[in-house]
């Protein structure tokens, strides 16, 4: 097919798939416990609001995203980790940069490694459910990255599972974006956009 009638067909696709979001009616319950967690990044005056299915990142220079700048910046994550039992947890960062982690309000991890190293948290208890999850980032050098671990008594340090991560209720803007990743994943559209 002609690539510019595979573009038109895209176009088409999307405009089919990410209809506007007061259109879409939602089941409540589902609406509770959509996956992945909110994030907002800023550097300098510019912030930007995306859903970022877990924290896995190694920015290294580069811009974290193609609408901010290369650079310094923060992340916040916001949302919820669901713990299936009651257990003494124990948080760990791979990170280059600074980071703070919490818990329903209780600082799970802190601190900071120029180099990429690692970051333990004590082992603390929590029983079974779902705790609010904040996460922030602040790149401190010239390049950065994080990637965050858990363990507990009955598991060995591992990356914090996306089947875990939730996140409450968003934007009407982020769902339609999402909506759109979705469309332009599935139809396969990257095989010729960016």
């Amino acid at each position: 097919m002609p690539r510019p009638l595979m573009c038109l067909l895209c176009l088409l696709m999307l405009g089919l798939f990410v209809a506007p979001v007061a259109a879409v009616e939602e089941d409540e319950e589902d609406a509770d416990y959509l996956p992945g967690l909110s994030a907002v990044y800023s550097s300098g005056k510019k912030t930007i609001r995306r859903i970022d299915p877990d924290i896995e990142f190694v920015w290294g220079t580069a811009s974290l995203d193609p609408r901010l700048p290369a650079g310094p910046f923060q992340a916040k994550w916001q949302g919820r980790l669901l713990l299936q039992e009651p257990s003494t947890y124990r948080f760990f960062a791979y990170v280059q940069g600074q980071v703070t982690i919490t818990l329903d309000g209780k600082e799970v991890l802190s601190g900071k490694q120029q180099q990429p190293g690692w970051i333990n948290g004590p082992p603390l208890e929590f029983d079974f459910g779902e705790f609010e999850l904040d996460v922030q980032y602040k790149k401190t050098g010239k390049a950065g990255q994080l990637k965050l671990f858990w363990s507990a008594d009955r598991f060995d340090r591992e990356p914090l599972p996306a089947r875990f991560l939730y996140r409450n209720d968003i934007a009407a803007d982020l769902k339609q974006i999402e909506r759109g990743q979705t469309a332009f994943a599935a139809h396969r559209c990257n095989r010729c956009h960016r």
